[in-house]
């Protein structure tokens, strides 16, 4: 669980953390258990991932890290996780709040996340889910199925981006509509391999068509 923060963070190009975590892990200070250390990482994850997601700013990241260290140190290192997650979720202001539920799906419903977010993040967000769908959730080890590797598989638009030839409008859908969503997370997978531009552009159905060769 330690290097699946590092990775996202690292992904996340947020160096600011790092104060955090080595105090975390200091010899010098009193033991923290494992429990309560992933319990910190994981609710910092959570804060800096959502925040990326709704596009909130990082600026006082460095204040937060410092706050951070400085309430734990002055209260109880033993109870580090309990504290992390009291700390961030008491914050508001657009600084420093952590995004609930709801904001983040609303934001994600819409977002054109291909065109808005580097690739790296993007693709940091589709493991994540890839791997809640493998049963790794709610600090919980999957039983007989790993997290996906990092890093490895290619983006891919389940409906095209040329999708004018093969995917005619129905239900009422309008071309801007449909221009909107196929940019979003919903639309977007990950593959071991990328398929050719014939395949991907070309229809969902039928021998020669996309579903088939996914």
């Amino acid at each position: 669980r330690d290097g699946l923060f590092a990775y996202r963070t690292s992904v996340l190009e947020s160096e600011v953390i790092k104060p955090f975590v080595l105090f975390l892990c200091d010899p010098a200070e009193s033991a923290i258990s494992d429990g309560q250390r992933q319990r910190a990482l994981e609710a910092i994850e959570s804060w800096m991932v959502r925040r990326m997601l709704v596009r909130a700013t990082t600026k006082s990241y460095t204040h937060v890290v410092a706050d951070l260290i400085t309430l734990v140190r002055s209260t109880d290192r033993e109870r580090a996780g309990e504290l992390v997650e009291t700390y961030l979720s008491r914050q508001s202001g657009g600084n420093l709040y952590w995004p609930d539920d709801d904001e983040l799906r609303a934001e994600v419903e819409t977002l054109p996340a291909y065109r808005r977010l580097p690739r790296g993040r993007l693709r940091m967000i589709l493991e994540a889910i890839e791997d809640h769908l493998r049963g790794w959730t709610d600090g919980k080890q999957a039983i007989g199925s790993p997290r996906i590797a990092r890093k490895q598989y290619a983006i891919e638009h389940i409906m095209p981006r040329k999708w004018g030839p093969h995917w005619p409008l129905s239900g009422g859908t309008s071309e801007e509509q449909r221009d909107e969503d196929v940019h979003t997370i919903g639309n977007l997978t990950l593959l071991t391999g990328k398929l050719n531009s014939k395949v991907s552009n070309g229809p969902w159905s039928g021998p020669n068509g996309k579903l088939m060769a996914l």
